[in-house]
């Protein structure tokens, strides 16, 4: 049996080490069916990874690695966020699913230097009501994160919940890494007596200079000559020592457990007491094992000891023999389960029919009575007004497809910023080639004058392949566009 798909992949996130094709490649040579789309919080690289798994032979099942929180009355409350991951069966369920993740009235959090939205239940009822499937089993999600915050009997409350919401589309996904270290920072504080005393940066200490400081201020802000008093693991207790030297230590730690053996642990008994489907996933960031050392240089320093690569069938079934102790049989039965789920997206389709606005007229004698009104062409220069017509011609003329009408929004856009005082790009990317873009006011650089080129912009050859044009349009904000409510 060849195992169709790991079912979380994240080939453009923060973390990730690998490029998206050589991703894409691992599965070709894993003999994979299917490739998995889960990026942290985001599904900007959803349709690149749609299309590079087609021409790959693979089938794309596109979903999102998604940020949860929700007050639990409970010591899980302490924790900035858990997550699940959810995928689309349909093209109308993958456009549900870029509708919520547009969203900006959501709160937001920052992970890995990115600001994400944080969902609650609400999010997850309302794309319930679609065609898509939720996954949950990773280090910081839903129901393993609450068990290690908060115990076993939240995370069966929260795993209920979400069964109650998805039915048999919600499933439980063993992740085949161990993690038992943490990457950390250590201050280390050595006293004139001869002794000393080891800080996680996120400790407390109070000292001559100041009252309830994290310990890593001590390394920011110099001059502290004693250390009266700390908190670690929560409790207090007196020092009253005067410094000696102080010096800033990064590397990994032990962690009391292996965090993904005791969630997985779990969620084998969870699996089996409420009747729900088991997967096994590789929770991939990059594509080989040797792909790690690139992820350290994304990261600076090597945050992740976890070989968070894609596995083979031979290192899944390695993990679950060792590590879990299944026999053979409910091993089978797990990845018989992933090539199950797999099928579910067997025949998603995303179609896209791309069409113009609507002009309300001749949509290029619109355009002409802008750039008349504009007053950026000298009609008495032929070579203003020579490079003008070439352009309509081609953009209007070319015997195709009229796109006089593409460029009439954009203008709007751009006027409307400009009557209500807010600034927006001069130009950005090929379009700045185009006179005809700057004789709109879309634009703000005149092409001939610094000798840019219109066919990097737009050309007969292109549009008889199919391509359409591209205006790329920076703005101070979005607020003009979205509304103050953020809808």
């Amino acid at each position: 049996m060849i195992l169709s798909v790991s079912p979380s992949c994240h080939p453009e996130s923060p973390l990730t080490g690998s490029t998206l094709a050589s991703m894409i490649n691992k599965a070709v040579e894993l003999k994979r069916t299917h490739f998995s789309y889960t990026d942290m919080g985001h599904l900007s690289s959803a349709l690149k990874t749609y299309t590079l798994a087609k021409k790959s032979n693979l089938k794309p099942i596109l979903g999102i690695e998604f940020f949860f929180k929700d007050s639990t009355g409970t010591s899980a409350d302490r924790c900035r966020y858990f997550n699940g991951a959810i995928y689309a069966k349909t093209q109308p369920a993958y456009q549900e699913l870029c509708r919520v993740v547009s969203r900006t009235d959501l709160p937001k959090i920052e992970v890995q230097e990115e600001k994400i939205s944080l969902w609650g239940w609400g999010e997850l009822e309302h794309l319930s009501k679609f065609d898509t499937f939720l996954v949950l089993g990773s280090p910081h999600c839903m129901v393993g994160k609450a068990l290690l915050a908060s115990g076993p009997e939240l995370a069966e409350n929260i795993l209920l919940r979400a069964k109650t919401l998805f039915s048999n589309r919600l499933s439980l996904s063993l992740i085949c890494e161990p993690w038992d270290k943490k990457f950390a920072t250590v201050i280390k504080v050595e006293y004139t007596d001869g002794t000393h005393d080891s800080f996680l940066a996120s400790d407390t200490v109070s000292t001559d200079r100041a009252r309830k400081i994290k310990a890593l201020d001590l390394i920011k802000r110099s001059g502290h000559k004693t250390i009266e008093s700390k908190i670690t693991g929560g409790t207090h207790s007196n020092v009253n020592k005067m410094i000696e030297k102080i010096t800033e230590h990064k590397g990994f730690l032990p962690l009391p457990l292996d965090v993904t053996l005791e969630i997985n642990k779990f969620l084998l008994s969870m699996a089996k007491k409420h009747n729900i489907k088991l997967l096994v996933s590789d929770y991939a960031f990059y594509a080989s094992k040797e792909d790690h050392i690139v992820q350290t240089m994304v990261l600076e320093t090597n945050k992740l000891k976890s070989d968070l690569y894609m596995k083979s069938e031979e290192e899944f079934v390695q993990y679950l023999k060792q590590a879990l102790e299944l026999p053979d049989n409910q091993i089978k039965e797990i990845i018989s389960n992933n090539n199950e789920w797999a099928k579910n997206f067997d025949n998603f389709e995303l179609k896209y029919e791309y069409r113009l606005p609507d002009s309300n007229g001749n949509a290029l004698q619109q355009c002409m009575e802008i750039i008349k009104k504009n007053g950026r062409i000298d009609w008495n220069n032929s070579v203003y007004v020579s490079r003008l017509r070439e352009e309509i011609q081609v953009i209007a003329q070319n015997g195709k497809k009229d796109f006089s009408a593409y460029f009439l929004p954009i203008h709007d856009v751009i006027a409307h910023y400009r009557e209500n005082g807010k600034l927006t790009g001069p130009s950005r990317g090929s379009a700045g080639g185009s006179l005809f873009c700057y004789a709109m006011g879309i634009t703000q650089v005149d092409p001939i004058k610094y000798g840019l080129s219109f066919p990097r912009f737009l050309s007969l050859d292109r549009i008889k392949n199919g391509d359409w044009p591209d205006v790329d349009t920076d703005f101070s904000d979005r607020d003009l566009l979205i509304g103050k409510d953020g809808k």
